[in-house]
């Protein structure tokens, strides 16, 4: 009877030793759930509405709170570009309370660079957002994200956080000309 309970025990053991790592990872084809990945953040806002402090969701999370009213948005231009990657979030936006937003990330669509607005979906963690599906991921990066309130509820943004990757290594060089300068953000728009 000892004998069973050891056996028993020992296997519970290692299924539990086995199960352990599998808990590490997001899921088949999301990638790692929460790697510790260097981080750039937000360093201007280009243009709000309804938003008090705007200033207060630029750089680290300080406990310093940028409020967007009901109704209002907000558009941040980040300190580096945010590029698809396989992990569970491309970026993310450090938020309190209970108001929910959306985010829009302004992507190059065609080869002339015109921009144009495209949703951003939730990532694998609070606040966390991916550029998009795992289709095209060379293709998919973007600088400037807008926060819109779409609550009856203020949002309160501490940051917005960007996550360097592999490929942003790789494609810096060939992306350097795609940092839009400060005259190419009043020309081209700053409203969709």
């Amino acid at each position: 009877m000892r004998s069973k309970a050891s056996c028993l025990a020992v296997g519970l053991c290692c299924l539990c030793a086995a199960a352990i790592p599998a808990l590490n990872t997001a899921g088949p084809g999301v990638g790692p759930a929460r790697q510790a990945r260097p981080a750039f953040y937000g360093q201007e806002v280009l243009d709000d509405i309804d938003v008090t402090a705007p200033e207060d969701a630029l750089g680290e999370a300080d406990g310093r709170f940028a409020e967007i009213r009901p109704g209002g948005e907000m558009t941040v231009l980040m300190d580096d570009r945010i590029y698809y990657s396989d992990a569970s979030d491309d970026g993310r936006v450090v938020t309190k309370g209970e108001g929910q937003y959306g985010l829009a990330g302004l992507f190059r669509m065609t080869e002339e660079g015109e921009p144009a607005w495209q949703p951003l979906i939730p990532g694998g963690t609070p606040g966390g957002f991916k550029l998009g599906s795992v289709m095209f991921p060379v293709a998919q990066s973007t600088d400037t994200i807008k926060i819109v309130n779409d609550d009856t509820r203020p949002v309160f943004v501490d940051a917005v956080l960007g996550y360097r990757s592999e490929i942003d290594r790789t494609l810096r060089p060939a992306t350097q000309g795609l940092r839009r300068t400060k005259r190419d953000r009043t020309t081209s728009g700053r409203r969709p």
